[in-house]
C-alpha cells in the first residue's frame, strides 16, 4: 500500500511526500534510506516531470511507522519533509531540537540533501500527546515554519 499525502511543483520536478508498506517501493542507489525500517515508512520522491525521470526516492523512518505529510524545497533545493512517527528511534540529526520521542506519536522535520543522499538536520518535535507536522514551509533567511 502506497499513500501520498503531498505534493511540491516546481517549473521541473514534482516533489513527493507520503509512506509505504511496501518494500519493494521505488528507492534509488544512494538514497538516504534504501530498505523499509518499520511496519510502514514515510518516503521522499523526486521525479523530473519534462523528461519523465525518476531523480531520487527514499524511505524516511524507523522501527515503527511514519508518515510523510508535508513536504516543501527551498530555492536551493534541499528538502523538507514533516509528519509524524510512532517510531522512538526516528532518525535525528546531531544537535537536533528534540532527539528523543515525547509521547507514543511524535511529528517530526527533516531536512534532506538536494540529492537525497543524507540528512542535513532532522528532528522530533512534539509533548507527550499526539503530534503532528501537517505543513512545512521555510523563508528566505532558511528557518522552517
Amino acid at each position: 500500500m502506497i499513500t501520498v499525502i503531498m505534493f511540491f511543483f516546481d517549473h521541473q520536478f514534482a516533489y513527493i511526500a507520503g509512506h509505504t508498506t511496501s518494500s519493494n517501493y521505488d528507492i534509488t542507489p544512494g538514497a538516504y534510506q534504501t530498505s523499509l525500517a518499520g511496519f510502514f515508512d514515510g518516503f521522499v520522491t523526486k521525479i523530473d516531470i519534462v523528461n519523465n525521470t525518476l531523480i531520487f526516492s527514499t524511505f524516511i523512518g524507523g522501527s515503527a511507522g511514519d508518515y510523510g505529510m508535508s513536504i516543501y524545497v527551498d530555492s536551493l533545493d534541499f528538502v523538507y519533509v514533516g509528519g509524524l512517527t510512532f517510531s522512538s528511534n526516528y532518525p535525528v540529526s546531531s544537535g537536533a531540537f528534540q532527539v528523543s520521542s515525547g509521547g507514543a506519536v511524535d511529528g517530526y522535520i527533516t531536512k534532506l540533501t538536494p540529492s537525497g543522499d543524507s540528512l542535513v538536520f532532522s528532528t522530533y518535535i512534539g509533548g507527550w500527546a499526539a503530534d503532528n507536522v501537517f505543513a512545512i514551509v521555510v523563508d528566505d533567511s532558511g528557518y522552517v515554519y
